[in-house]
């Protein structure tokens, strides 16, 4: 409440007029267990700092030796070393050259056209099977970090009486202390844990097929929470992050099982997946966090302007979900309906949202003068 006792304008944003007029801001400033901004820099940058280093750790003792078998990454030697073919792959992005370029390229050097043929084949799979490694390692960090996420959520709402009767959470929002579980939930795991995403999103340099989509939904997830914590929004706020994060989980899970290439668990938790997403981030975002914001909300008017700003951030939170769940179904069609084993290879490629990753397996291909023989051998 600090925020609304230095700013009055933020007072008159965020709660009602009736809220404002009842309300003395400077002695609710001076309450320890009512949201402050002071918490956000205090704890929540601690804690975004402390699961940076957790995760730096964490992916740290799961070698690269230990993953690479776990996941099967094979590794087949060079066949030659070349100066002069590295930098060409590295010019080219990572993409094979076509044959016209490999038999150019076996004028200028001492080495023949399959030489040089197997030699970016190969040097392309060594990619591809360091960005298996780097994303099983990072979905099992993402795995715990949600599970966490949601038994700590579940612990506190499925024990609240704001849970059943969501009416609760829009009343005494300014006169009822935050529990001291609740705040550390929000501003020691929430809010960092997603800053820390968005600022991966900032820095990390691979593409991804739905990259605005993702980044769009984290940094309108901080700004809900933001809003949603100094408003003391946080009950109907845990209630709708344990909806979407008991997705995440099934959504990892279905990644790092897809890694192993236990195909028969991966598309168990796929379908598992897809389930979960139209329960919990369709309908019960829509019949119950939608719903108690447009008819309950109003009705015990506490909200000021603030309110448009929450209704227009959860509806493009709606969308997004409507969009990841047609995604998601499509993927399920053609690991079901496809025909073939690289139909689901392709769903399942989809699934790990990397472009770079696509990439590698797309241009992974033999051309003419290369056998199939040869081409299957390295491949």
């Amino acid at each position: 409440m600090d925020i609304a006792a230095s700013f009055p304008e933020f007072a008159h944003f965020m709660w009602s007029k009736k809220v404002v007029e009842a309300n003395d801001f400077n002695k609710l400033a001076a309450e320890e267990n009512l949201p402050m901004v002071s918490d956000l820099l205090t704890l929540t940058i601690g804690s975004a700092i402390l699961i940076t280093m957790f995760r730096w750790g964490f992916e740290a003792l799961l070698s690269v030796s230990f993953v690479t078998n776990l996941v099967k990454a094979r590794e087949v030697p060079l066949p030659m070393s070349s100066t002069k073919l590295e930098d060409i792959y590295q010019d080219k992005k990572k993409v094979i050259p076509d044959i016209n370029e490999v038999k150019k390229l076996s004028l200028e050097t001492k080495f023949s056209v399959e030489q040089i043929n197997k030699w970016f084949h190969i040097r392309q799979r060594m990619d591809r099977n360091q960005i298996k490694v780097n994303r099983f390692r990072e979905s099992v960090w993402r795995l715990l970090m949600y599970s966490i996420c949601v038994v700590e959520g579940w612990n506190i709402v499925s024990e609240a009486p704001y849970y059943k009767n969501t009416e609760l959470c829009w009343q005494n929002m300014l006169s009822e202390p935050i529990s001291e579980r609740l705040k550390y939930y929000y501003v020691g795991l929430q809010i960092p844990l997603y800053l820390h995403l968005v600022v991966q999103h900032v820095f990390e340099s691979r593409s991804s097929s739905d990259g605005w989509e993702m980044r769009s939904h984290h940094v309108v997830t901080v700004i809900l929470l933001l809003l949603s914590y100094v408003g003391n929004l946080t009950k109907i706020g845990a209630i709708c992050l344990v909806y979407h994060d008991v997705t995440d989980i099934l959504l990892e899970s279905a990644k790092v099982l897809n890694y192993l290439n236990w195909e028969g668990l991966s598309n168990l938790t796929f379908f598992g997946l897809l389930v979960c997403w139209g329960y919990s981030r369709i309908y019960k975002f829509l019949f119950v966090i939608f719903y108690s914001l447009v008819s309950e909300a109003p009705k015990a008017d506490v909200l000021g302007p603030s309110y448009h700003v929450f209704l227009g951030l959860l509806t493009l939170i709606l969308i997004l979900n409507l969009y990841w769940f047609y995604a998601i179904a499509s993927m399920a069609y053609r690991i079901l309906w496809a025909g073939s084993e690289s139909g689901r290879d392709r769903a399942m490629t989809d699934l790990s949202t990397d472009d770079d990753y696509d990439s590698d397996d797309s241009a992974f291909r033999s051309d003419s003068e290369f056998s199939n023989t040869e081409s299957k051998k390295y491949n």
